[in-house]
Protein backbone atom coordinates (compact mmCIF):
# COMPACT_ATOMS: atom_id res chain seq x y z
CA UNK A 1 0.00 0.00 0.00
CA UNK A 2 1.40 3.38 -0.99
CA UNK A 3 1.26 6.39 1.30
CA UNK A 4 0.75 9.84 -0.15
CA UNK A 5 2.21 12.67 1.91
CA UNK A 6 0.65 16.07 1.34
CA UNK A 7 3.65 18.38 1.49
CA UNK A 8 3.18 22.08 2.19
CA UNK A 9 5.81 24.49 0.92
CA UNK A 10 6.60 27.88 2.44
CA UNK A 11 9.43 30.29 1.72
CA UNK A 12 10.95 33.72 2.08
CA UNK A 13 11.63 35.73 -1.07
CA UNK A 14 14.01 38.64 -1.45
CA UNK A 15 17.42 39.73 -2.62
CA UNK A 16 19.57 38.98 -0.75
CA UNK A 17 18.14 36.18 1.39
CA UNK A 18 21.29 34.15 2.08
CA UNK A 19 21.60 35.68 5.57
CA UNK A 20 17.96 35.13 6.56
CA UNK A 21 17.15 33.19 9.74
CA UNK A 22 13.56 32.66 8.64
CA UNK A 23 14.11 29.08 7.35
CA UNK A 24 15.70 28.13 10.68
CA UNK A 25 12.96 29.81 12.71
CA UNK A 26 10.06 28.31 10.80
CA UNK A 27 11.68 24.87 10.90
CA UNK A 28 11.85 25.24 14.70
CA UNK A 29 8.10 25.90 14.65
CA UNK A 30 7.33 22.98 12.32
CA UNK A 31 9.50 20.63 14.37
CA UNK A 32 7.84 21.75 17.59
CA UNK A 33 4.46 20.72 16.23
CA UNK A 34 5.86 17.54 14.59
CA UNK A 35 4.88 18.79 11.13
CA UNK A 36 7.32 16.88 8.96
CA UNK A 37 5.19 17.52 5.88
CA UNK A 38 5.92 21.25 5.97
CA UNK A 39 9.03 22.75 4.40
CA UNK A 40 10.39 26.30 4.40
CA UNK A 41 12.99 27.52 1.91
CA UNK A 42 14.59 30.79 0.88
CA UNK A 43 14.36 32.01 -2.70
CA UNK A 44 16.52 34.76 -4.15
CA UNK A 45 14.30 36.73 -6.48
CA UNK A 46 15.63 39.96 -7.94
CA UNK A 47 13.60 43.14 -8.32
CA UNK A 48 13.05 42.40 -11.99
CA UNK A 49 12.24 38.75 -11.33
CA UNK A 50 9.15 39.20 -9.17
CA UNK A 51 6.79 39.71 -12.09
CA UNK A 52 7.93 36.41 -13.64
CA UNK A 53 7.90 34.37 -10.43
CA UNK A 54 4.73 35.45 -8.65
CA UNK A 55 2.45 33.03 -10.53
CA UNK A 56 4.87 30.19 -9.75
CA UNK A 57 4.80 31.12 -6.07
CA UNK A 58 1.01 31.08 -6.09
CA UNK A 59 0.96 27.66 -7.75
CA UNK A 60 3.52 25.93 -5.55
CA UNK A 61 3.40 27.49 -2.08
CA UNK A 62 0.86 27.66 0.72
CA UNK A 63 2.42 30.90 1.88
CA UNK A 64 5.60 32.91 1.88
CA UNK A 65 7.32 35.80 3.60
CA UNK A 66 8.59 38.85 1.77
CA UNK A 67 11.71 40.86 2.47
CA UNK A 68 13.67 43.60 0.69
CA UNK A 69 13.34 44.69 -2.07
CA UNK A 70 9.83 43.32 -2.62
CA UNK A 71 7.71 44.50 0.33
CA UNK A 72 6.34 47.47 -1.60
CA UNK A 73 6.42 46.12 -5.15
CA UNK A 74 4.56 42.90 -4.35
CA UNK A 75 1.44 44.88 -3.46
CA UNK A 76 0.51 45.23 -7.14
CA UNK A 77 0.24 41.42 -7.50
CA UNK A 78 -1.71 40.70 -4.30
CA UNK A 79 -5.42 40.11 -4.81
CA UNK A 80 -6.58 41.01 -1.30
CA UNK A 81 -4.81 42.82 1.56
CA UNK A 82 -5.57 43.52 5.20
CA UNK A 83 -6.20 47.10 6.30
CA UNK A 84 -2.76 47.73 7.78
CA UNK A 85 -0.96 46.50 4.65
CA UNK A 86 -3.10 48.89 2.61
CA UNK A 87 -2.25 51.74 4.97
CA UNK A 88 1.52 51.27 4.84
CA UNK A 89 1.59 50.08 1.23
CA UNK A 90 3.69 47.00 1.96
CA UNK A 91 3.34 43.27 2.56
CA UNK A 92 5.69 40.86 4.33
CA UNK A 93 3.42 37.79 4.58
CA UNK A 94 1.40 36.15 1.81
CA UNK A 95 -1.16 33.39 2.19
CA UNK A 96 -2.37 31.37 -0.79
CA UNK A 97 -5.85 29.97 -0.38
CA UNK A 98 -7.86 28.36 -3.18
CA UNK A 99 -5.56 29.92 -5.74
CA UNK A 100 -5.98 33.44 -4.38
CA UNK A 101 -3.26 35.58 -2.79
CA UNK A 102 -3.83 37.41 0.49
CA UNK A 103 -1.34 39.98 1.78
CA UNK A 104 -0.55 40.92 5.36
CA UNK A 105 2.06 42.91 7.25
CA UNK A 106 3.20 41.32 10.51
CA UNK A 107 6.18 43.64 11.02
CA UNK A 108 4.16 46.01 13.22
CA UNK A 109 3.26 43.17 15.59
CA UNK A 110 6.89 42.03 15.72
CA UNK A 111 8.19 45.55 16.23
CA UNK A 112 5.81 46.16 19.13
CA UNK A 113 6.76 42.89 20.81
CA UNK A 114 10.41 43.86 20.51
CA UNK A 115 9.67 47.27 22.00
CA UNK A 116 8.20 45.56 25.05
CA UNK A 117 7.25 47.75 28.00
CA UNK A 118 8.77 50.78 26.29
CA UNK A 119 5.59 51.08 24.24
CA UNK A 120 4.00 52.51 27.37
CA UNK A 121 6.70 55.19 27.66
CA UNK A 122 7.07 56.72 24.20
CA UNK A 123 3.91 58.83 24.25
CA UNK A 124 4.90 62.47 23.87
CA UNK A 125 8.58 61.51 23.57
CA UNK A 126 10.87 62.44 20.68
CA UNK A 127 11.92 59.35 18.66
CA UNK A 128 14.39 59.33 15.76
CA UNK A 129 13.88 56.73 13.02
CA UNK A 130 16.67 55.92 10.57
CA UNK A 131 15.65 54.76 7.09
CA UNK A 132 12.96 55.53 4.53
CA UNK A 133 11.97 52.07 3.27
CA UNK A 134 9.04 49.72 3.90
CA UNK A 135 10.06 48.87 7.47
CA UNK A 136 10.44 52.55 8.28
CA UNK A 137 6.82 53.19 7.21
CA UNK A 138 5.63 50.43 9.53
CA UNK A 139 7.67 51.68 12.49
CA UNK A 140 6.57 55.29 11.97
CA UNK A 141 2.91 54.24 11.84
CA UNK A 142 3.27 52.30 15.09
CA UNK A 143 5.02 55.23 16.80
CA UNK A 144 2.33 57.66 15.66
CA UNK A 145 -0.33 55.32 17.08
CA UNK A 146 1.64 55.37 20.34
CA UNK A 147 1.55 59.20 20.20
CA UNK A 148 5.31 59.65 19.90
CA UNK A 149 6.94 62.66 18.24
CA UNK A 150 8.71 61.25 15.19
CA UNK A 151 11.71 62.49 13.24
CA UNK A 152 13.18 60.54 10.32
CA UNK A 153 16.72 60.52 8.98
CA UNK A 154 17.91 58.88 5.74
CA UNK A 155 20.55 59.21 3.04
CA UNK A 156 18.23 59.88 0.10
CA UNK A 157 16.54 63.28 0.44
CA UNK A 158 14.05 62.56 -2.36
CA UNK A 159 12.89 59.41 -0.56
CA UNK A 160 12.63 61.40 2.65
CA UNK A 161 10.33 63.92 0.98
CA UNK A 162 8.21 61.10 -0.49
CA UNK A 163 8.04 59.42 2.91
CA UNK A 164 6.95 62.65 4.59
CA UNK A 165 4.16 63.07 2.02
CA UNK A 166 3.13 59.41 2.39
CA UNK A 167 2.87 59.67 6.18
CA UNK A 168 0.99 62.96 5.93
CA UNK A 169 -1.61 61.39 3.62
CA UNK A 170 -1.92 58.05 5.43
CA UNK A 171 -1.82 59.30 9.03
CA UNK A 172 -4.43 62.06 9.09
CA UNK A 173 -2.08 64.92 8.31
CA UNK A 174 0.71 63.92 10.70
CA UNK A 175 3.87 65.82 9.79
CA UNK A 176 7.19 64.14 10.52
CA UNK A 177 10.46 66.04 10.77
CA UNK A 178 12.93 64.86 8.14
CA UNK A 179 16.70 65.14 8.43
CA UNK A 180 19.51 64.25 6.01
CA UNK A 181 21.87 61.66 7.42
CA UNK A 182 24.87 64.00 7.54
CA UNK A 183 22.99 66.54 9.67
CA UNK A 184 21.86 64.30 12.48
CA UNK A 185 21.95 65.86 15.95
CA UNK A 186 19.75 66.64 18.93
CA UNK A 187 18.32 64.89 21.95
CA UNK A 188 15.98 61.90 21.65
CA UNK A 189 14.22 59.52 24.00
CA UNK A 190 14.98 56.69 21.58
CA UNK A 191 16.59 55.94 18.22
CA UNK A 192 15.33 53.19 15.93
CA UNK A 193 17.32 51.88 12.97
CA UNK A 194 15.29 50.31 10.14
CA UNK A 195 18.00 50.05 7.49
CA UNK A 196 21.05 47.85 6.97
CA UNK A 197 22.91 50.65 5.18
CA UNK A 198 24.45 52.58 8.07
CA UNK A 199 28.11 52.70 7.03
CA UNK A 200 28.01 56.52 6.81
CA UNK A 201 26.12 56.96 10.07
CA UNK A 202 27.94 58.83 12.81
CA UNK A 203 26.59 59.50 16.28
CA UNK A 204 28.20 62.93 16.31
CA UNK A 205 26.30 65.22 18.69
CA UNK A 206 23.36 62.82 18.98
CA UNK A 207 22.13 62.30 22.54
CA UNK A 208 19.84 59.42 23.52
CA UNK A 209 18.27 59.21 26.97
CA UNK A 210 16.50 55.85 27.06
CA UNK A 211 16.88 53.26 24.29
CA UNK A 212 18.31 52.29 20.91
CA UNK A 213 16.49 49.71 18.77
CA UNK A 214 18.02 48.06 15.70
CA UNK A 215 15.57 45.95 13.67
CA UNK A 216 18.59 44.01 12.38
CA UNK A 217 20.23 41.21 14.35
CA UNK A 218 23.61 39.58 14.75
CA UNK A 219 24.14 36.02 15.96
CA UNK A 220 27.47 36.82 17.63
CA UNK A 221 26.63 39.87 19.69
CA UNK A 222 25.47 43.47 19.25
CA UNK A 223 24.91 44.76 15.74
CA UNK A 224 27.33 47.35 14.37
CA UNK A 225 24.67 49.98 14.90
CA UNK A 226 24.07 49.10 18.55
CA UNK A 227 27.81 48.88 19.18
CA UNK A 228 28.16 52.56 18.31
CA UNK A 229 26.04 53.38 21.38
CA UNK A 230 27.79 50.94 23.74
CA UNK A 231 29.31 53.72 25.83
CA UNK A 232 25.86 55.10 26.70
CA UNK A 233 23.89 53.88 29.70
CA UNK A 234 20.72 53.11 27.75
CA UNK A 235 18.67 50.06 26.79
CA UNK A 236 19.81 48.16 23.67
CA UNK A 237 17.30 46.18 21.60
CA UNK A 238 18.12 44.17 18.49
CA UNK A 239 15.78 42.65 15.93
CA UNK A 240 15.61 39.07 17.21
CA UNK A 241 12.24 39.50 18.96
CA UNK A 242 10.80 41.39 16.01
CA UNK A 243 11.89 38.56 13.72
CA UNK A 244 10.45 35.94 16.04
CA UNK A 245 7.06 37.49 16.65
CA UNK A 246 6.42 38.55 13.06
CA UNK A 247 7.08 34.90 12.17
CA UNK A 248 4.66 33.69 14.85
CA UNK A 249 1.99 36.03 13.46
CA UNK A 250 2.69 34.75 9.93
CA UNK A 251 2.26 31.18 11.15
CA UNK A 252 -1.05 32.10 12.76
CA UNK A 253 -2.20 33.58 9.47
CA UNK A 254 -1.20 30.47 7.52
CA UNK A 255 -2.81 28.18 10.12
CA UNK A 256 -5.88 30.38 10.55
CA UNK A 257 -5.60 30.02 14.32
CA UNK A 258 -3.68 31.55 17.21
CA UNK A 259 -0.74 29.76 18.79
CA UNK A 260 -1.11 29.40 22.57
CA UNK A 261 1.20 31.53 24.72
CA UNK A 262 2.76 28.45 26.29
CA UNK A 263 3.70 27.10 22.86
CA UNK A 264 5.04 30.50 21.80
CA UNK A 265 7.30 30.63 24.87
CA UNK A 266 8.59 27.09 24.29
CA UNK A 267 9.34 27.86 20.63
CA UNK A 268 11.03 31.13 21.58
CA UNK A 269 13.30 29.38 24.09
CA UNK A 270 14.39 26.98 21.35
CA UNK A 271 14.88 29.71 18.77
CA UNK A 272 16.92 31.99 21.03
CA UNK A 273 19.59 29.32 21.56
CA UNK A 274 21.16 30.25 18.21
CA UNK A 275 22.19 33.67 19.51
CA UNK A 276 25.42 34.21 21.43
CA UNK A 277 25.23 36.95 24.04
Amino acid sequence: MSVIIDFEQYSIIGDPVCHSLSPFLHKVIFDYFNESNKMYSKLRITSDGLVYNFSLLKSNFKGFNVTSPHKNNIVKYIEEMDDFSKKVGSVNTVKILNGKSYGYNTDAYGFLKGLGDLKEDVSGKHILVLGSGATSKVVINVLIDLKAKVSVCARNEDKLKSLREFIYNSCDGYSIDVLPLDKISGEYFGVINTTSAISNFSIGDLKVSNFVYDVNYNLDGPTDFLYRFSNMDIKMIDGRDMLFYQAIKAQEIWRNQEIDDEHVLNIYNEFIKIFKE
